[in-house]
């Protein structure tokens, strides 16, 4: 150990340039060259196929609206005692631009990283100061949406019990868009070009207080940028910019 502390300490900065500057005026040898990955274009990350995409309900978990969910993101874990499943689902950010409605800002991101680090440790830990606690909990008082998200999970959580039950006609989860629904011609689409999508809309068939506002944000999505799709995963509808028939 005493060999460790009599070294010359070099330090090689993978975060922030401040880390690195306060290293600095401290007389510490720093080596910083780091650069985000995709050099910081999000969308081209997210296109490169270095990051996994899937559907939340393959990892049983409900995403209200928008549905993403991140390593990072705390969960409400909603458990059937009786029969031990689990599903899952995300903290209800509350109103206004929220990313559960398709919002992306600094404002959003903030909001995020509050109920990250400050509101969900309210509930998990024991000693954290009061006013910490009483503004978690004012959170879900001032929040009219909150039970919104607890809601949609709990009826997974009943229904998941009853999967691999020998002769069961059950349908236990619905997580595609369909047309026609409740008609003998009812059908799931597994892929939805722009075009598509559109007529689907003009004729009906995604009603305005269901999923009209989720197809609405997916094509506003697919056509801000050319070669963009939304949705990815073994469930669900993929929406593209066209569908290409081979």
């Amino acid at each position: 150990m005493g060999r460790f502390f009599n070294s010359t300490l070099y330090a090689i900065s993978v975060g922030s340039s401040a880390f690195s500057n306060d290293n600095k005026r401290q007389g510490t040898d720093v080596q910083y060259d780091w650069t985000p990955p995709a050099g910081g274009d999000i969308a081209l990350l997210a296109a490169s196929g270095s990051i996994e995409f899937a559907s939340c309900h393959e990892h049983d978990a409900v995403g209200p609206m928008t549905g993403v969910i991140s390593p990072s993101m705390p969960v409400h874990i909603i458990e059937n005692v009786t029969d031990g499943n689990r599903e899952y689902c995300t903290v209800n950010e509350g109103l206004g631009k929220v990313l559960c409605f398709g919002a992306f800002s600094s404002e959003v991101l903030e909001r995020l990283r509050w109920i990250e680090i400050v509101y969900m440790p309210a509930f998990l830990k024991t000693d954290l100061d009061e006013d910490v606690r009483k503004q978690a909990l004012a959170f879900i008082q001032k929040n009219e949406n909150y039970f919104l998200n607890l809601s949609m999970p709990s009826p997974p959580a009943s229904l998941d019990a009853g999967h691999g039950v020998e002769g069961s006609t059950i349908v236990m989860t619905m997580a595609r868009n369909g047309v026609e629904f409740r008609k003998p011609t009812q059908r799931g689409i597994a892929m939805l070009s722009v075009d598509e999508a559109r007529e689907h809309i003009q004729n009906g068939q995604f009603p305005a207080g269901s999923m009209l506002p989720k197809v609405e944000s997916a094509l506003s999505f697919v056509t801000s940028r050319l070669g963009r799709e939304a949705i990815a995963g073994k469930t669900g509808t993929r929406f593209v910019e066209e569908v290409v028939v081979k």
